[in-house]
Order: C-alpha cells, then sequence, then structure tokens
C-alpha cells in the first residue's frame, strides 16, 4: 500500500476551507456538525494538517480530517450527503498507512460522537471508556527485517498493570516472543515493535528479558525506560530497538 493508493486524499487548499465551512455552518439543525470545532479546523488549515477526501469528478471535498490515529485531538467528518458510501474507512485506512510509514503502531481516537463507536469497531478497533471518554484503539503490527543479521537472540516483553508490582501473579495485558539481531553498537533489533496502551489510572509495568535473563522490570515512566529504548508515541509506549543497559544482564 502507497500513498497513490489513495488519489482522492490531498493538503486542503485555501479554496477547501470556504466550501468546508459553507456545509458545516449550512447543515439543518437535526444533522450531526462538528461545527463547534470549526476553529480548530481553520487553524488545522494553517498549519498545514488539514487534509480533504475530494469528489475526483468535480475535485471538490466531501471530507476533511485533521490530527491522526494516534492522539485524541483529531476530526474526521464527511459530508452528509456523502455518509456510508466507504470514504470514512478509506480516511482510516490512509490513516493507519500514514501512521505505519512514521513507525507508530499504536492508534487511539476519541469516540465523539459515541454513535461512532459502531463504525471504528468495524474498523477493526475495541473501545474502552477512561475519564468520562470513550475511546477507540487499534494495534498495527510493524516488522523489520532481521535477514542480514548475523547474530539473533530471543527477546521477551510483557506489559503489565501496577499491580503486579505486589501481586506477582497477576497477568500481563500483552506478551511478545519474538527475536532481535544484535548490531555493532551492541543494541537490538527487535523483529517487529512491541508497545502497549497508556493506563490513564494507573502506571504501566514493563518487563524484557533478553536470551532468559531479566534486564527490566519496572514502570515505563521512568527515565531508565527510556534509556532501554521506549519511547512514548502518545498513545502508549512502543519499542523498537532494545539498548541494554551495559554487557552483563542485570537481573531485576
Amino acid at each position: 500500500m502507497t500513498e497513490s493508493t489513495f488519489p482522492s486524499i490531498r493538503r486542503s487548499r485555501d479554496a477547501d476551507l470556504e466550501l468546508i465551512r459553507n456545509w458545516l455552518f449550512g447543515q439543518p439543525p437535526e444533522i450531526e456538525s462538528l461545527k463547534a470545532n470549526w476553529s480548530l479546523t481553520r487553524q488545522a488549515h494553517l498549519d498545514g494538517d488539514l487534509w480533504v477526501y475530494e469528489d475526483l469528478g468535480n475535485k471538490s471535498p466531501i471530507a476533511y480530517f485533521w490530527g491522526g490515529l494516534n492522539t485524541t485531538s483529531s476530526i474526521i467528518d464527511i459530508q452528509h450527503g456523502w455518509r456510508r458510501k466507504g470514504i470514512g474507512r478509506q480516511i482510516v485506512l490512509y490513516l493507519e498507512h500514514r501512521s505505519c510509514v512514521e513507525g507508530n503502531s499504536l492508534l487511539e481516537i476519541e469516540c465523539a460522537p459515541e454513535s461512532s463507536e459502531g463504525f471504528w469497531k468495524k474498523m477493526g478497533f475495541e473501545t474502552v471508556s477512561t475519564r468520562g471518554k470513550l475511546i477507540a484503539r487499534k494495534a498495527l503490527e510493524i516488522w523489520h527485517d532481521l535477514s542480514s543479521s548475523a547474530e539473533v537472540v530471543g527477546v521477551e516483553v510483557r506489559f503489565y498493570p501496577n499491580e503486579v508490582k505486589w501481586k506477582k501473579d497477576t497477568p500481563a495485558f500483552i506478551k511478545y516472543d519474538l527475536l532481535g539481531a544484535k548490531r555493532q553498537d551492541e543494541s537490538i533489533q527487535l523483529s517487529r515493535q512491541v508497545g502497549y496502551f497508556h493506563q490513564y489510572e494507573d502506571d504501566l509495568i514493563a518487563e524484557v528479558v533478553v536470551s532468559g535473563h531479566c534486564i527490566y522490570k519496572d514502570k515505563l515512566r521512568y527515565q531508565r525506560a527510556r534509556e532501554l529504548g521506549f519511547v512514548d508515541c502518545g498513545a502508549g509506549f512502543t519499542l523498537d530497538v532494545l539498548i541494554p543497559p551495559d554487557l552483563v544482564m542485570l537481573e531485576a
């Protein structure tokens, strides 16, 4: 899948902004509208972050979006007469593709209005309620080629709720058993990106095991986790390249 797979999607132009404003503020009151976010949509255009889905016949926008699927601060809106025609699906597929290209496998968006929950579930997202909001989440797969690597080691990464600190038999949210390739600087390239979503009401714990030796089991918000290679991507924490603390494997 490449950018050319989505010929109807392009960055917004000045003329698009007026057309979008006219349809937002010209809709009957019984039709759900995102006109309350107009100032943010306008600013997104000025910042170069507003994208449109155009009718290839007359080149006019029939949907727009800004932000991405890695933050709850984003919008996807489709002109009323063009809804239920697969346009929303195409926009989400485009945003998933863009997220993979940018190296981010964790997707998160607010279901607003909440009536959009069914759409997100059809797109393979799961929904959770947190802090009074309904959030749709999905984890993509981003793989890395290790075929040219001379030395490959086994790596295990597990993500837990904070209670594992005092309740040792707490099950992991998710666990990865994968391969990693040692590089010349002793860092380890994982065969795929691993990650898990923020737990807003709790601290997220990660456990990292290399060749049977535990090198970390603690909170991801600690600086040491960043030094190991964990990245806060907005929706959660991800890891592509593991940077062991030293050449001696330390037990947690």
